[in-house]
This record gives structure tokens, C-alpha cells and sequence, in this order.
């Protein structure tokens, strides 16, 4: 049965790596015959902060959209590499929860390399791997639950 990948983490148009990142993911996750939920899909040219996310789409739509995605996932892949200027991840973070609360198995894979990320009680709680490299997390994934 064909797999659904969620890719969640940081949306932001001024920071390449954060298109790029999801570029390679979603391709890596296609290949592997996956069918792959962005939140950014159809809007990444739109997206350079929250606010202009929040033009999008109003809040309840956007929170909603995010959360239906997240109950059809069999995996949550993301990447958060906070830069000293970035605001807290709170979206990513918000996802991570919610995949928490979902019933059902999941994956839910995170790459950072930033310990107040990767130590924090929470993160470890509802995250079942972190990886401080994308290519090894996208490599355990497809050998392990693909």
C-alpha cells in the first residue's frame, strides 16, 4: 500500500534551504511511489513569512487543512535548523502534537542539528527519530518504512 509522507518545518521564501530541503524530500518520497502532503504545495512562491501564510488561508482553514493532512499521514518527515534571526517554530512544533494525539502507527522523522530542538522533553516525547543529517534521515526512512 502506497505510503503518505507529511513534510513539515519552517516555510519561508528568504531562506532557500527551507524550499530546497522540501524539494528534495518530496522528490526522494515520490520516487519511492509515496503520496506527499506539503503544506506549502501550491503556495511556495506565496510564502515568506507566517503573516503572508495567514493571507492565505484564515487561520481555521489553515490549522484544519494542516490537520486533516496530518490524520492521512503514515509518516511526518521535517527539518528544523533555526537561524539566531528566526521566530520559534511553533507551527512545526503545533504539528508535532497533533501527530501525537492522531491514532495509529507513525513515523514521525526529524532532522536538526540545534539541541534546544532535539533535547527538548517535548520534541523527544513525540518524535520517533532525529536525524542531524537529511540524507540519513531520508535514507532510514526508505530503507525501513518504505
Amino acid at each position: 500500500m502506497k505510503k503518505t509522507v507529511y513534510l513539515f518545518g519552517y516555510l519561508r521564501k528568504d531562506c532557500p534551504f527551507d524550499l530546497e530541503w522540501r524539494k528534495h524530500a518530496h522528490d526522494a518520497f515520490v520516487a519511492a511511489e509515496c503520496r506527499v502532503l506539503d503544506p506549502a504545495r501550491g503556495h511556495a512562491e506565496k510564502l515568506c513569512d507566517p503573516v503572508e501564510v495567514c493571507d492565505l488561508f484564515a487561520p481555521h482553514e489553515l490549522f484544519h487543512r494542516d490537520r486533516q493532512d496530518i490524520l492521512k499521514a503514515d509518516i511526518l518527515f521535517g527539518v528544523i535548523q533555526p537561524r539566531p534571526q528566526d521566530r520559534p517554530p511553533v507551527g512545526s512544533l503545533v504539528e508535532l502534537g497533533m501527530a501525537h494525539e492522531m491514532p495509529g502507527q507513525r513515523l514521525v522523522c526529524l532532522v536538526s542539528q540545534d539541541p534546544d530542538i532535539t533535547e527538548h522533553p517535548f520534541v523527544k516525547e513525540t518524535t520517533t527519530m532525529i536525524f542531524s543529517d537529511l540524507y540519513h534521515a531520508l535514507d532510514f526512512v526508505r530503507a525501513n518504512w518504505l
